[in-house]
């Protein structure tokens, strides 16, 4: 079985560059992409084997605070990632239930080590 990973960006170069990153690092993945908030959480109520949500957060009609806690009220096991180009995202994002966030612009290593280590936390926990 692969993981769905679902990348959403209102910046379709940046959505094209994660959803490459990640399809390089985990090359049986399946990827999903959502252009904004609201549309990302039609797309995870509709394939629920998704395994990862890497999504920014500065988007229109929702942000990807506002995501994680919506996904979170449903389901607490996804991986969230959320990403920004303001720092001042971070405490935000973990308390809203993201379990990273990654600072715009990424290195591409590190959006794959982010991803391995929470994966293997989880094959840790299990």
């Amino acid at each position: 079985m692969s993981d769905v990973f679902l990348v959403v960006d209102d910046d379709q170069g940046a959505r094209s560059s994660f959803s490459y990153l990640l399809k390089y690092g985990f090359p049986d993945s399946q990827i999903l992409e959502a252009s904004n908030g609201k549309e990302a959480l039609e797309l995870f109520i509709a394939n629920p084997g998704i395994s990862l949500v890497f999504t920014d957060h500065q988007m229109p009609r929702m942000t990807g605070i506002d995501l994680t806690k919506k996904i979170r009220l449903s389901d607490q096991k996804v991986k969230i990632v959320v990403t920004s180009g303001f720092e001042g995202i971070l405490t935000p994002a973990l308390e809203a239930g993201a379990n990273a966030f990654i600072a715009k612009p990424p290195s591409p290593q590190d959006v794959i080590k982010i991803v391995e280590e929470l994966f293997r936390t989880e094959e840790l926990e299990e």
